[in-house]
């Protein structure tokens, strides 16, 4: 489709990314393969400070736009003077011994258009980075602080086969234990890994605003047509200073599902 190849090819030159020559073999690809949206609203973040690792990981967050607006306007982005935010906050996670760095990124919205049904105001995505400073674990929370979304790299996907050998019974992924606690989410899917270290796509439906998909920059476009682009202000939080998602579980809660390799 020729404009979704516009798009595709639009946020590859803003970004610098060119697909990935990593292959797995066996099929494995971002997922939900069936997402797709006929038009969208696409937020960038600001700037473009190339050494700022928490600006580069910064997920670009793409929204369904209502079809015909029969639904209303899609509700905004929470401002802050005259732009969207996303707020950051840094943190850390022992793992194996080895002290690996945590993005935390959450985002509001503002108020809702007449007939819109009521959204919860916050979400929530952590990525934790391996040794290399690349997001290899993703976890999305709704504002309860419950796990709706589990995703990791490829290349995770692929050390964690190559230490540990095929799936376990009952278990799509290499990477994942066999113990799963009640009410836990199951791995979602794993992410293709762009040729430097990037945020992901973020897709966000109509009307919920629920997040339905979470991609490499670098995949093929689940979205048509832009309906425009727009930027977001990146307000990095201090810690223990109005940070976002108080009541997020621990930062190695979800890891403890994984079977982390020795490279991660």
């Amino acid at each position: 489709m020729p404009t979704r190849s516009i798009l595709f090819f639009g946020l590859l030159t803003v970004f610098g990314c060119t697909p990935s020559p990593m292959q797995d073999g066996e099929g494995i690809q971002d997922t939900p393969d069936g997402v797709h949206f006929d038009l969208a609203r696409i937020y960038l973040p600001h700037g473009s400070d190339r050494k700022n690792p928490g600006h580069l990981l910064a997920p670009i967050i793409i929204h369904e736009s209502p079809v015909n607006g029969k639904t209303g306007a899609p509700p905004l982005l929470d401002f802050e003077g005259n732009k969207p935010r996303v707020r950051l906050l840094r943190s850390e996670v022992e793992l194996n011994g080895v002290t690996h760095p945590q993005l935390t990124y959450s985002w509001e919205y503002g108020k809702t258009t007449t007939g819109s049904p009521a959204l919860r105001p916050e979400r929530f995505l952590r990525m934790t980075l391996d040794s290399r400073g690349y997001p290899a674990v993703y976890e999305i929370y709704t504002e309860e602080g419950r796990l709706g979304n589990l995703h990791v790299s490829l290349a995770l996907e692929q050390a964690a086969a190559r230490e540990y050998g095929p799936p376990l019974p009952g278990r799509k992924y290499s990477v994942e234990t066999a113990r799963r606690d009640s009410g836990e989410a199951g791995l979602s899917g794993v992410v293709e890994e762009p040729p430097e270290a990037l945020g992901p796509l973020v897709y966000l439906d109509s009307p919920g605003r629920e997040i339905v998909a979470l991609t490499c920059r670098c995949s093929p476009s689940k979205t048509a047509r832009a309906e425009g682009s727009h930027h977001y202000e990146l307000v990095e939080l201090e810690p223990g200073r109005g940070e976002p998602g108080n009541g997020l579980p621990p930062p190695a809660r979800a890891l403890q599902g994984l079977r982390l390799p020795g490279e991660f």
